[in-house]
């Protein structure tokens, strides 16, 4: 019997982070209070001291290395005294109090949009702000700001020494995971030259390291992201280690391979696959340097050979052969410019003393510097983003709990505003199964404590002993139970500490019910008036929106490319709306997710469609490097004009059918949560028919490579590789759009 419990207990705690955590809130949180009521010059704030402890403990279970979470718990401590002091001025009058609390609601909401720490920190923010104006007065403000510092401190200490947890998102571990297997499966592919059979092997682990991945960082937004470079690149390297998998051509094992192209493309993965497991160990904390410089040497060095081949072999080997060999590298070619990208993330990550990045002279940069924080808060702030929108809402019912908690007379007001608090989420739906659990475990909870207040009474001793095992039961139960458990620990735990502080009688039990129905109730009815489909309303035409902008960005780029009416002011115009939309579009998904997660094939084809949005964008962003590359050889003519007219030709074309594919699929409106829904995509390509519009782009690099070569740089002639590439992009999308139809 007991191991069964065991057992059990394990399945729902198996890194036993909860156990941890209600161990570490069981013994902190009284020991502050115990502490903070022995001094005669605090005691008068110890509710909030013990509250600033708890609250930290629960909401804010920071990640990262010990000192950095110390930190980050500091931090959160320290902005919550400017707000404890405005609250205790501003809750003197019910319309201050209301505008107060809109204005910081609103602000912190917002300011959640930068991830990492201050969204792990929203709650305890919130819930110091709620505190203030409904409990502290300007005559206590100090001994409640003094305790606020010791509660923050002692929940500080807490998490560095008692049972410290592992990182709470092991994203760089698993990034690890996702290298090392893409590089065995590319050394299977392109250096052995595997069977099929090892080749669907080497796909599958690829395929379950990057869907460990994403269970972990998708719908996460208490992962870093968007405030330093650091947690900027670790968001770009999980984007960039994804493409890797969409663009490996898995199954695709060629019988006719030149044996020169073999060799090469064989040298270049193998020093690709190195490059990827020392991104791997870095990860995981080796100290070698890393260089991305090299890999820009080993690209050009490829490319060079590559148009030395086909130099050699024009005129003696059929142009369809030709371009058949080249076009078997692309894959190859574009895990390298990604390897080197990532090689460059994975500095930024984790920098070490002789690292190298790459800085490719007369090649245009891939990538500028990320969107700062500034930058990404710009791009929120409209209607249309759900941050704004979920951050609004907030503001809404929070202030109108503090509304209602002003004009009525309670023992406890700021229990209605916690109330609202804990149920509110972003949409309709979402609050309502809150509001429900929450009213479930906040009647039992009451009537446990109803029950004890009638047999213990004013036995403080008996209240002590109590008061850890509810904490205990609140901290613990939330992530391995239910929330409705939780619920009623935690409804227990503060008729405990209000036992503790004073006696208390039954009529606290049944106002600690009251309140909270009606801070649920406020939650309720703001959340179905209030955009109450939540971020899901908005994802279809997010993702219309992205990939609209990214196939423009596309055919301007292939325009730009060719010569036509396009410069570099429009293309940098384009290049910026992509950019946007399709970070709107990435944050709509997002907290998609986090509002309702959907199943597991469904989650595939979403996040399908969003990664079909980024490849677009990074081809986009492909093309002035490949002018640049061909410049750098002395000719500044980036294609040959009989290749321009198929490139834009084939560009608009896969503008044209990525646009069907996608309102095709957004009209349809699968169920986020509905497997049924989501067809049978498994996250490969399959083999589908050639548009027209790339056979003949094809066609026209067959036609110009049996022309003589007018080529007018140094070197062999890489415009004719160059455009293959191209056009393997084009295929690409064509492709994807055809995946993006497989019908439910």
């Amino acid at each position: 019997m007991l191991s069964s419990l065991r057992a059990w207990l394990k399945s729902k705690d198996p890194d036993h982070r909860a156990l941890r955590r209600g161990s570490r809130v069981a013994i902190t949180v009284p020991v502050t209070l115990a502490v903070l009521l022995q001094l005669p010059w605090v005691s008068n704030g110890a509710l909030m001291g013990a509250f600033a402890s708890l609250a930290l403990l629960i909401f804010a279970d920071f990640g990262g290395p010990l000192r950095q979470r110390f930190i980050a718990y500091m931090i959160t401590t320290a902005a919550g005294v400017p707000l404890i002091a405005i609250g205790a001025f501003a809750g003197q009058q019910r319309w201050t109090a209301v505008v107060a609390m809109a204005v910081v609601a609103l602000v912190v909401g917002l300011l959640a949009v930068l991830r990492g720490l201050i969204a792990a920190a929203q709650s305890v923010l919130l819930l110091s702000m709620v505190l203030a104006l409904t409990a502290s007065t300007p005559s206590v403000l100090l001994p409640d700001l003094v305790s606020w510092i010791l509660g923050g401190l002692a929940a500080a200490c807490a998490a560095v020494f008692l049972w410290p947890s592992q990182a709470n998102l092991p994203i760089p571990g698993l990034i690890a995971e996702v290298l090392d297997a893409v590089a065995d499966a590319s050394d299977v592919r392109w250096v052995h030259y595997g069977t099929r059979e090892e080749l669907l092997a080497a796909r599958d682990r690829v395929n379950s390291a990057i869907a460990a991945l994403h269970a972990k960082y998708d719908g996460n937004l208490l992962r870093p992201s968007g405030v330093t470079n650091a947690d900027r690149a670790l968001a770009e390297l999980v984007d960039e280690v994804s493409r890797l998998r969409y663009l490996q051509k898995w199954e695709d094992v060629s019988d006719h391979k030149d044996p020169q192209v073999a060799e090469m493309t064989a040298h270049l993965c193998a020093r690709i696959s190195n490059a990827l497991r020392a991104c791997a160990s870095r990860l995981r904390g080796d100290k070698n340097p890393l260089s991305s410089a090299n890999l820009f040497e080993i690209r050009t060095e490829n490319l060079d050979l590559t148009a030395d081949w086909l130099a050699e072999n024009r005129g003696t080997k059929s142009p369809e052969y030709l371009r058949e060999q080249i076009e078997d590298t692309f894959p190859v070619r574009v895990i390298t410019l990604i390897t080197s990208r990532i090689t460059d993330q994975t500095i930024a990550v984790k920098p070490r003393p002789g690292d190298e990045r790459s800085d490719p002279p007369g090649v245009p940069a891939l990538e500028e510097k990320p969107p700062g924080p500034l930058d990404r808060l710009r791009m929120h702030l409209s209607w249309h983003s759900p941050w704004f929108r979920s951050a609004v809402r907030s503001a809404v019912a929070l202030s109108l709990s503090i509304a209602v908690a002003k004009s009525v007379s309670l023992q406890h007001p700021f229990w209605i505003v916690l109330g609202t608090l804990s149920a509110l989420r972003f949409d309709a739906l979402g609050t309502g199964r809150t509001a429900k659990q929450a009213l479930i475990g906040t009647t039992a909870g009451v009537a446990l404590s109803a029950v004890c207040i009638q047999i213990i009474g004013g036995n403080e001793a008996i209240w002590w002993i109590l008061f850890p095992i509810a904490l205990f039961w609140a901290a613990y139960t939330p992530g391995t139970l239910s929330f409705a458990v939780g619920q009623a620990g935690f409804s227990f735990v503060v008729i405990a500490m209000f036992s503790i502080l004073s006696p208390v009688r039954l009529d606290t039990a049944e106002a600690r019910l009251i309140d909270v129905v009606l801070g649920l109730a406020i939650s309720l009815v703001v959340s179905l008036l209030m955009w109450p489909r939540g971020v899901v309303e908005t994802l279809y035409t997010r993702l219309r929106e992205a990939m609209q902008a990214a196939c423009d960005y596309y055919v301007a780029s292939a325009d730009w490319m060719a010569g036509g009416a396009v410069n570099d002011r429009l293309l940098a115009e384009y290049k910026s709306a992509s950019e946007s939309a399709l970070d709107r579009a990435q944050e709509a998904l997002d907290l998609s997710i986090a509002q309702r997660p959907p199943k597991a094939v469904a989650l595939q084809r979403w996040t399908a469609l969003a990664n079909t949005v980024h490849h677009v964008d990074f081809a986009s962003r492909l093309m002035p490097q490949a002018v640049g590359i061909i410049r750098l050889r002395g000719d500044q003519t980036p294609l040959p004009i009989q290749l321009s007219g198929p490139l834009m030709a084939g560009a608009n074309n896969a503008r044209e059918e990525l646009m069907a594919a996608t309102n095709a699929w957004c009209d349809r409106q699968p169920a986020f949560d509905d497997d049924s829904a989501a067809g049978a995509f498994d996250g490969t390509l399959p083999d589908f028919e050639t548009a027209p519009t790339v056979r003949d782009l094809r066609q026209a690099i067959d036609d110009y490579l049996a022309t003589p070569d007018d080529w007018h740089g140094t070197g062999s002639d890489p415009r004719p590789v160059v455009a293959t590439w191209l056009t393997d992009w084009t295929a690409l999308f064509d492709r994807s759009a055809q995946v993006l139809r497989i019908p439910a």
